[in-house]
């Protein structure tokens, strides 16, 4: 009797250090999973932030473009106007 005893309380140590391991680990993978939903979190302010940085560079790189339509605007309208007086006023 006293044998099944021992065998019993180191069972019950064994199965009681197993079970402290377990907490620590899942202790350890909750720290984990609060890490990676702030990643997440902090990547998806960062893509909201690359968004509003593509739209306005896409606005800065669009300029010079629409500068220059107009520059060729003007420059056709001012030759169209000086044939077309140039045909009335002959």
């Amino acid at each position: 009797m006293e044998e099944f005893k021992l065998e019993a309380t180191n069972r019950l140590a064994h199965i009681e250090e197993s079970l402290k391991s377990a907490h620590k680990r899942i202790d350890s993978v909750e720290a984990l999973t609060e890490s990676v939903y702030k990643l997440a979190s902090s990547i998806e302010t960062m893509q909201r932030d690359i968004t509003v940085m593509s739209d306005r560079l896409k606005t800065i790189e669009d300029k010079p473009a629409k500068r220059w339509e107009l520059v060729i605007a003007t420059v056709i309208t001012t030759v169209v106007g000086i044939v077309i007086g140039y045909l009335f006023h002959v």
